[in-house]
């Protein structure tokens, strides 16, 4: 991540913190409400285990076009 929204992150985390900004021209804005609203409303969810869903066997295939898209060039590989 580059400096500009780390700047960003570090002072959205602090605003919430506070539960209010300063705008530029001096006016202070409160986010406690909508802050709260948003933890109030937010639900963990655990981590369970998932059985994974059996699947028929299948044939796999390959098929090759003429599409060049993707296509390593010589001279693309470093070894």
């Amino acid at each position: 991540m580059s400096a500009r929204p780390r700047g960003i992150a570090r002072q959205t985390e602090q605003i919430v913190a506070a539960g209010s900004h300063r705008t530029s021209d001096g006016r202070e804005v409160s986010v406690a409400a909508a802050v709260e609203a948003a933890r109030d409303g937010t639900r963990m969810q655990g981590p369970v285990p998932v059985a994974p869903t059996p699947s028929a066997p299948g044939r796999t295939v390959f098929e090759i076009t003429g599409d060049q898209r993707g296509a390593v060039r010589p001279g693309q590989l470093q070894p």
